[in-house]
Parts: C-alpha cells; structure tokens; sequence
C-alpha cells in the first residue's frame, strides 16, 4: 500500500483519524477499504483511488504509550471500542467481531460476494515474529475481485531472477510472499498522534 500512503486522500485519512481518535497517541492495526453504494469494499477503486477510503480499525497495539501485543484480544478489542468515537460522518470504523458463529459468518460473507473472514482467537496475543500466529484468515473461493489481482502485486515484488525476492522490501512481506503466515504485518497500521 506505499503508493497509496503517497496519496493525498491517504493524508486526509490519517488526518482525520488523528482528529476524532480518544487518545494523545494510538497504534491501531486495520484494513483500508474504499466503499461501494451497497457498503461492501472496492478493491479497484482503492487501487486507483477513486474514492475516499476508510479506515477500519480491528486492533489495537499501543495506547498512550503501553504496549498492549502480549494483552488478549479482547481486551485489546474493548480498549479500542472505548476510543473510537460511533460516528457515521468520519472515515474511521471500528471494525466488529462474531463470537462462535464463523461458519455462519462465513456464508453470509460468501452470499454478499466479500473477500473471506479472519479468524482469531479471542485470548490470542498480538504476534509480529513471522512465525507464530493467533488468526487464520478464510477467503471466499468464489470472490469476484479476486480476479486479476495477483497481477498488481507479483510484478512489483518479484526480481527478474525466477524466485528471488528484491532486496527492499520489508522482511514481513517478503516472509508472506514466501507463503508463510505473516500477512498480519502487512496490514496498514495507522498512528494517530
């Protein structure tokens, strides 16, 4: 996501969460989406940046300087409620969970053409080691956006030699393009200050 980090509607997005966050500072971990009419997200036009994006935080890492990774989930979730203000009129959202329903939740997900869901455990600590996980992330086989979008990301991060890693990339990313579980550091994470 470093080109969309260079946008302009990158910096309103982070200005305005910095603005309406109830905190002096704050690391959260979430996805940004831009949003279609019927509220589901639009790969392409967050691609292109065709639409203001939001941002849709699911964790919360830091909060006035403690650190909160080794806290469980749920907690982490709860903090992260208490400072996130319920208001339509910004671009930041908290991003809910579904305790014990997944199998639920995950046809309802497939039925409305969404990408999948993330599975966590509720006690699970905040891992950034590349090799330990507390979540599994479910995609939807048949997800319509899903077509074409290797194509963005595979000719950036591959070099001309067949299977080599280009230097620059972060080691998170490139341990995820290996095929290994650390997609969660590649989510945006955004600090409000």
């Amino acid at each position: 996501m470093r080109m969309f980090a260079a946008s302009e509607k990158a910096a309103k997005l982070q200005d305005e969460v910095a603005r309406v966050i109830r905190a002096r500072r704050a690391i959260l971990d979430g996805e940004i989406v831009c949003l279609r009419p019927d509220g589901l997200s639009d790969f392409y036009s967050l691609m292109f940046r065709r639409a203001q994006p939001y941002f849709y935080a699911f964790d919360l890492l830091e909060l006035d300087g403690a650190d909160l990774r080794a806290r469980p989930l749920i907690e982490r979730k709860r903090r992260l409620a208490e400072i996130i203000p319920f208001d339509f009129d910004t671009h930041l959202r908290l991003l809910g969970h579904v305790h014990g329903r997944g199998r639920d939740l995950f046809r309802l997900v497939c039925d409305h053409d969404a990408e999948g869901i993330v599975g966590k455990w509720a006690r699970g600590s905040y891992h950034v080691d590349g090799r330990t996980t507390s979540w599994l992330k479910i995609k939807n086989p048949n997800y319509s956006q899903a077509v074409g979008r290797h194509e963005f990301f595979e000719g950036r991060a591959w070099s001309r030699r067949q299977g080599e890693l280009p230097r620059r990339l972060d080691p998170s990313v490139m341990a995820s393009l290996r095929g290994k579980k650390s997609d969660l550091a590649m989510r945006p994470a955004m600090v409000a200050q």
